[in-house]
């Protein structure tokens, strides 16, 4: 299990300290929020500086594949669920929220943490790009995109060329295949933008500095360092999509 979490912002008017402020705030969150929803225990408070930031419009959160293991394990609870949702660092959660065994993690963790998690959106975009966190299927209107192709692709999405989509694409859930086989560098293409760098490993933190007139990819990539953690080259490949997700296979052009 690991957190991994990727930033992109849009470059306005930020001085120097402003940049360096957001760096650290980044690694802050690193190291303790992301869609493995891992080191919460370090600093609780990460998730609900989110939220506030959301609230007040000052950040768009997106919803990861992670985030909804955690979503359905709290609100359809079920061996299988569950099951899912360990394999992804469900036990170091709960113990960040102060979930001892034998307690109900229904009681524990807040109600107003599981529905923000619920509610957050698959997308964002502006006039020359889409943001989400797995990717989109190839060749397919942004209307019929689903939920778990948004959430859980892989593939079908890095193979595809820039003709297979109308816009830039930015996302991250990636952090190694055969097309990036080195998970500290971003993947910097025509058609997309990966900003996965596998911080959880490389204790290397990209952030996408997006121009809001320009289009196509960033227009700077910064990059936070931290601490580097020994892992399986399986385990920073992540996780495979769930059994059944009959429209992750047909998104293959």
């Amino acid at each position: 299990a690991r957190p991994r979490t990727n930033a992109t912002v849009e470059r306005r008017h930020w001085g120097r300290t402003n940049w360096h402020r957001y760096l650290a705030a980044a690694m802050r969150l690193e190291a303790t929020y992301g869609p493995r929803m891992r080191r919460l225990h370090q600093e609780i408070g990460q998730l609900e500086r989110l939220m506030d930031l959301q609230k007040a419009g000052a950040a768009v959160c997106l919803k990861g594949n992670h985030e909804d293991l955690m979503v359905g394990a709290l609100t359809e609870p079920s061996e299988a669920a569950y099951a899912r949702w360990r394999a992804c660092g469900a036990d170091a959660t709960l113990r960040s929220y102060g979930v001892g065994e034998g307690d109900d993690p229904m009681t524990v963790v807040p109600r107003d943490h599981v529905r923000w998690l619920a509610g957050l959106p698959l997308t964002t975009a502006d006039d020359h790009r889409i943001y989400v966190h797995a990717g989109l299927a190839p060749n397919t209107a942004f209307r019929d995109q689903s939920e778990a192709v948004c959430l859980w692709i892989r593939e079908p999405f890095l193979r595809a060329g820039p003709k297979d989509f109308d816009v830039h694409v930015v996302h991250g859930h990636t952090p190694l295949w055969a097309g990036k086989p080195d998970p500290a560098e971003p993947e910097l293409l025509a058609q997309r933008t990966n900003l996965d760098t596998g911080a959880f490993a490389t204790g290397r933190l990209s952030i996408g500095v997006f121009d809001p007139a320009q289009s196509g990819g960033p227009i700077e990539v910064l990059t936070a360092v931290g601490e580097t953690a020994a892992h399986s080259r399986s385990a920073v490949a992540g996780p495979r999509a769930p059994r059944g997700e009959s429209d992750l296979r047909r998104a293959a052009p």
